[in-house]
């Protein structure tokens, strides 16, 4: 009886996706992987207490979920460039370059966060199967990820709420996938007389 006490215990602290959640998570990271390296157009926008603030537009170029370039080119130019763990941020306007690690899994961008295996993470999925909500968890910068697919399974629309309560909204269009992209296409020359930081 202890056994069994334990284990529903464990069940209950670390709750599984149900079969049919894994099986569209899966769909999507296969649709994912199978339009990889694609380039998808993007507009960000950012709520606080339901009042947008911000709004930007791009692009981003995505090799895999570990290396990829977000181009932000309205209303300024920044690039954003993962490379593994490690990040670039060039803020071209403000003539500064942040540099760091994404070191800790409570930092996971969403693609990571798409990828992340860990059963820790309460997963839900709509009754039409076009919704992935994933809840974070204690140590995680978000509270949830709410992940809208089209019919081919790649997200279209997700909203990020972070513990603060700032929203953050993405919206993907125009996927042109399977491209002859390669890792260089994520390298940049660091413009001279750029302040460089190190976080």
């Amino acid at each position: 009886m202890p056994v069994i006490k334990s284990l529903l215990l464990c069940l209950l602290l670390f709750p599984r996706p149900s079969p049919g959640d894994a099986g569209l998570l899966e769909k999507v990271r296969s649709a994912l992987r199978a339009s990889q390296p694609f380039r998808v157009v993007f507009v960000q926008q950012v709520f606080i207490a339901d009042q947008k603030e911000i709004e930007e537009s791009g692009e981003i170029i995505f090799i895999d979920h570990q290396h990829l370039r977000w181009n932000y080119l309205v209303p300024e130019k920044k690039i954003f460039l993962l490379q593994g763990d490690a990040y670039q941020f060039l803020l071209a306007e403000e003539g500064q370059l942040l540099r760091g690690r994404i070191g800790r899994q409570n930092e996971q961008l969403i693609w990571q966060i798409l990828f992340d295996d860990r059963v820790d993470r309460p997963v839900t999925i709509d009754k039409k199967e076009t919704v992935i909500t994933i809840q974070g968890r204690e140590d995680d910068f978000f509270s949830q990820l709410e992940v809208h697919v089209n019919r081919r399974y790649l997200p279209e629309r997700v909203v990020q709420t972070d513990v603060a309560g700032l929203k953050t909204i993405y919206q993907f269009s125009h996927y042109q996938e399977r491209l002859p992209l390669k890792s260089a296409a994520l390298r940049f020359d660091i413009p001279a007389g750029v302040e460089i930081i190190d976080q």
